[in-house]
């Protein structure tokens, strides 16, 4: 049976998750990896104490976000976790000071970033 991805409840696991929500989904789109190497790269991209056994769990939502977003676009569903965050509070300096610290290359840092900034200044115009 093929069902579609419940939107809402993606971009609500993915907005829980906080800082790291954001992070996986353009590490998504922008890593330039797809299959297994993806996944790898989205699992190790918050860095932190946590091995891959450890980290399984959130495999299963990435997955479930790469459907969601072969469903329904990275643009749609990005724009919910942002609009999402906002709404529980997130401030957009908190953000962006949690991907500055992330393990990541300064070239993703940047890229994650002005998706951040972009995203968040279009969620503010009427």
């Amino acid at each position: 049976m093929n069902r579609r991805v419940d939107i809402e409840m993606l971009v609500a696991a993915l907005a829980e998750l906080g800082c790291p929500g954001p992070v996986l989904l353009a590490a998504m789109q922008t890593g330039g990896l797809a299959g297994a190497a993806a996944l790898l790269d989205g699992l190790a991209a918050p860095g932190g104490p946590l091995g891959m056994r450890e980290r399984f769990p959130l495999s299963l939502l990435l997955a479930y976000s790469a459907k969601g977003i072969a469903e329904w676009g990275f643009e749609p569903v990005y724009r919910g976790v942002i609009a999402r965050m906002q709404a529980n509070g997130r401030t957009q300096g908190e953000i962006l000071g949690t991907i500055a610290r992330y393990p990541i290359s300064s070239a993703r840092k940047a890229k994650l970033q002005a998706f951040i900034r972009a995203t968040w200044d279009s969620q503010r115009t009427p």
